[in-house]
């Protein structure tokens, strides 16, 4: 009789180590899926922050070139993003540019802020007293930062 507890015991205590077995190789390879998917997101928005970077080179010329004809330092966005969109030779929609004027604004407050008028439309100005070489600089650096 005590054979056969002890057989039972081994045939038991073997299918409790093979599904041990089982969830660790799980959890191991579940471990490794998140880290991919990290990294692939991680990739992926500094593709899009590089993207964004390079495409504000552009627009900051184009900025500094609309605000020194009309001869303003305070626009209305929707202005903005409407000669921006026609100017630039690349296929942007006017929610991508409207993003790239709020991220420029964060990056070279001393440049350009955004606001809101009394009717809560937002502007956006420009201080010409601050180069556009140094806003290109300081979005130069953060290019190189990625």
């Amino acid at each position: 009789m005590s054979g056969r507890a002890i057989g039972k015991k081994s045939k038991s205590s073997a299918s409790c180590r093979r599904k041990e077995l089982i969830d660790r190789v799980r959890a191991k390879r579940q471990k490794t899926f998140e880290e991919a998917f990290q990294e692939i997101a991680c990739s992926s928005a500094k593709k899009h922050q590089r993207t964004m970077l390079s495409r504000l080179l552009d627009m900051t010329d184009s900025i500094s070139f609309m605000y020194a004809s009309s001869k303003k330092n305070v626009m209305y966005m929707g202005e903005v993003i409407a000669t921006l969109k026609e100017s630039l030779n690349i296929p942007i929609s006017q929610h991508e540019i409207a993003e790239y004027l709020e991220y420029l604004s964060k990056i070279a407050p001393d440049w350009c802020t955004i606001s809101y008028s009394l009717e809560q439309k937002k502007l956006m100005k420009i201080n010409h007293s601050f180069p556009v070489k140094n806003v290109l600089a300081i979005i130069h650096n953060k290019l190189n930062e990625i």
